[in-house]
Formats: structure tokens, sequence, C-alpha cells
């Protein structure tokens, strides 16, 4: 999941990430991403919040690892709304911030240290996690350089980043892109699977799920739910309730992904929902390996109208 932006000043904001964390844990999951905006405001709080909410679903010796990023909220969060030039309010001050020092931050809630690009093992299974929102071309260089022949032997190993993979996942309508540098790096990679936000669109669009020369999949946003231009009532926030029924009553959409052999399932869900409305679409099964496509216009052209 994404984009859970957490709100020190909202009462009872961690609660629909506590609640996500629950689904998760009664399906058995050896792992929990977050790609990133876990804090609204940047604020240490909001990341003390998070891990409060997870250490009460998933205590120590659970065995449940989580994989969270940081986002552009996580970092600069605070910013967003004040007006040019405005003194800062005494609750942006800086020894609340986690900019101010990212790295101890990660520390004090993450229980480990703070790495830009990390790399993490999971019941076999490699993550890269990238904490910088989105990587660039001079950032790829040192670590496929390091890591690069490592990856290549996996059958799949998963990425993640906040920000959208150019041209991947919902690309090229979808706002919020990166600069294109990971795309580049990780169409080297055919056993690549990448995870993005940012963009805050949802699962029940189809394009949030990409397959070309790698794996892209968008995550959506457990908040502020955004919709694609081109449609009637798109945009930040959507209250039109056909689109509020699609989507849970705010978004709250995540995804719990099976790894197979040949395939991976993407179970879609609603999260705000316990009944039968938290199934917002039929899972995704996208199949592994070179040279089998999956794109969205070969999708799109094999579909029927609802």
């Amino acid at each position: 999941m994404s984009d859970v932006h957490i709100r020190a000043a909202q009462e009872g904001s961690e609660e629909l990430v506590k609640k996500a964390f629950a689904y998760f844990q009664s399906r058995d999951v050896n792992a929990v991403l977050i790609a990133g905006d876990i804090a609204d405001r940047g604020l240490k709080e909001e990341l003390r919040l998070c891990s409060a909410a997870w250490n009460d679903v998933f205590p120590t010796g659970s065995g449940v690892r989580p994989l969270f990023i940081y986002g552009n909220h996580d970092w600069e969060g605070w910013k967003y709304g004040l007006k040019k030039d405005a003194p800062m309010p005494p609750e942006f001050a800086a020894e609340k911030l986690v900019s101010t020092d990212a790295a101890a931050a990660w520390r004090e809630f993450q229980n480990e240290e703070y790495e830009p690009i990390q790399l993490k093992e999971v019941n076999g299974f490699k993550f890269v996690l990238c904490q910088t929102v989105a990587l660039k071309a001079k950032d790829w260089k040192p670590f496929l350089a390091a890591h690069g022949e490592e990856l290549r032997r996996e059958k799949v190993f998963f990425y993640a980043q906040h920000s959208h993979l150019r041209g991947t996942c919902s690309a090229p309508w979808v706002w919020g892109q990166d600069g294109g540098g990971s795309t580049k790096a990780l169409s080297r990679f055919p056993n690549c699977v990448a995870f993005s936000g940012h963009s805050h669109t949802p699962l029940t669009d189809e394009r949030a799920v990409w397959k070309d020369e790698f794996i892209s999949i968008g995550t959506a946003s457990m908040t502020n739910m955004s919709y694609l231009p081109g449609r009637e009532n798109s945009g930040w926030g959507v209250k039109d309730p056909m689109q509020a029924e699609l989507s849970g009553k705010h978004g709250c959409h995540a995804q719990l992904v099976s790894v197979y052999d040949d395939a991976l399932v993407i179970e879609r869900r609603s999260v705000d929902f316990s009944d039968e409305r938290a199934k917002i679409g039929d899972d995704w099964v996208v199949p592994l390996g070179k040279g089998i496509p999956w794109t969205f216009e070969e999708r799109a052209a094999k579909s029927v109208a609802p």
C-alpha cells in the first residue's frame, strides 16, 4: 500500500493503517510494503503513530517484515500550504521534523540503520527499497555495479520507490512520474516487479498495473483518491457517489500479492470495508517471465464493455 498520510493533528488518523495491518495479519502475510508518504506533514510524531500501530498488530517475534520507505511528504510535508516568507509555526519546529535528521528518525521508529537504497531479503525474495522518492541514473550506477549480477540471478525480485517509474504504470496519463532513471535501469531486469505510489490513482483503474520490459504496479493510496483526467468528477478527493462506491469512502486501496513460480496474483481491496464490497475488482494474474506481454493496450483490445 502507499500514501497513508498519518496526521498527528487529526485524532485517530493512524486507525486506518492499523486496520490495513490487521487485514494483512489475517491473511498471514510475510511482509507489508508502504511505498512512501507515511507521515502527512513530515513530523516524527506521525512516524511514531505508524510504528505504534504496527507494533500493536505485529508484536516483536511475529516474523512479519515491515518494508517501509519515505515519500515526499515524509521529507517535506511541513512545507505544503505554508505561505511564502511566513514564519515557521511552532508545530513544525526543527526538532519535530523528520527531515532535520531523517536517518535518526528512521533508526528511532524502524529500529534499523537508514540507507538511501536498502537491499532486504524476505523468505528468499530480495527487495530493493529506495528512500529518496526516486532514483536518478547516477544513483543507479554504483548500486547496480555492486548488486546487478546478484539480482539477475533471481527468479523475481522487487523494487519500491515513491514516485511512479516514468512510462510504466498509468503512463502517460498520470502525474508525479520520476525522471526516467529507474525505468532505464530496470529495463534490463525482466525479473523485476516495481511498486510505486505518490499519484493516488485507484486500483479500480486497470492501467495501475503494467508489464513490458519488467512489471510496474501502482499501489494506489489509503487517502484522498485521485482519478486520472478525462472522466467526469475526476480530481483530488473525489466525493461523487458512484466513484466513492467504486473506491471506498476515501479510497483506502491496498493489495495483497501472492507470488507463484509463473505468476503474481494481485487481490485488490478497499480496507475501509470488511464485507463483500472490500473486493474492488477481479484479481490481476500477471505472468512472470521475459517475452510474455501483458500491457494495458493488449488487455484493453481484448476487453468488452461492462
